[in-house]
């Protein structure tokens, strides 16, 4: 019997040979890891149309992820639009319902939304607590009037944020933080070197902000 191999070819560990290895390697399937691997140049330049996300909400991006994200998940795609009141708003969260506040804080603050609620109980943190909610509030009645248009520019995590949560998903096997970084350092078009230090760290704060979270339909 021929031995598994553990490792790509000496003569060919480049980042374009080592990545479909590596995904293969994790149990992802062959349709799906050259869907992945397509998608670099396609991310790359939505990520430059949006400027880096640096003007607005990355709008180009964001359609992206979702339709990849549906294609490697074998759902309906998701879309990004505003969703219309009810003709007759009979209660406050008609109008502006909690997941939708729960969802634009997390983008705004990368915070979870619990942590932000139990704040509000502290009197070190209540008063910037509540500051952080009245902007989340604000922003989060354009945001479900208009659409996902109206959120400001992200902070630098939300293409890491959007990275790892298509790679957990579709890699049924764990992915070490040192196989991330080389992952990352292939998808990832910010310009930021990537490290295992800051990978684990990020991926610890990725999971609290999932725990309890339902899934989204």
């Amino acid at each position: 019997m021929v031995p598994r191999r553990t490792s790509p070819p000496r003569a060919d560990r480049t980042s374009s040979a080592i990545v479909p290895w590596m995904l293969k390697a994790k149990g992802v399937p062959k349709g799906k890891v050259k869907l992945l691997v397509d998608s670099k140049e396609q991310i790359r330049l939505a990520w430059e149309r949006d400027s880096q996300g640096t003007k607005g909400f990355p709008l180009n991006t964001s359609y992206l992820f979702l339709d990849l994200e549906s294609q490697l998940m074998g759902r309906k795609p998701r879309k990004i639009r505003s969703i219309p009141y009810p003709k007759v708003p009979t209660r406050l969260s008609d109008i502006l319902p909690e997941e939708v506040v729960q969802r634009v804080h997390e983008y705004l603050y990368e915070q979870p939304f619990e942590d932000a609620l139990a704040e509000v109980h502290s009197a070190d943190t209540a008063n910037a607590s509540l500051e952080r909610l009245k902007n989340t509030i604000e922003t989060a009645l354009e945001v479900r009037h208009f659409g996902d248009e109206a959120l400001p520019a992200p902070r630098g995590n939300w293409l890491h944020r959007q990275l790892l949560g298509i790679i957990t998903a579709v890699a049924p096997e764990k992915v070490t933080d040192s196989e991330m970084v080389e992952l990352f350092d292939h998808f990832c078009p910010c310009g930021i070197e990537h490290n295992r230090e800051a990978i684990k760290k990020f991926r610890w704060r990725h999971s609290r902000r999932q725990i309890g979270k339902p899934p989204v339909g």
